[in-house]
């Protein structure tokens, strides 16, 4: 068994703020095309794991 993951305590810095920030922008942005990204992505992966895919491309540096 694995033990629960804990929250950090620690004040995130300047950079991981930024890349939190893109990332919920980058989930809120993909709700909408979630059953579209269904049809191009994997068929037997899980929906979080189709919506990871299609994060991917969009967060490409």
């Amino acid at each position: 068994m694995r033990a629960a993951l804990k929250t950090s305590q620690k004040v995130p810095t300047k950079k991981q703020r930024l890349q939190r920030l893109k990332f919920s922008l980058a989930i809120e942005f993909t709700k909408p095309f979630l059953e579209i990204t269904q049809q191009f992505f994997n068929q037997n992966a899980f929906s979080v794991q189709r919506r990871n895919l299609l994060l991917l491309n969009i967060l490409k540096p």
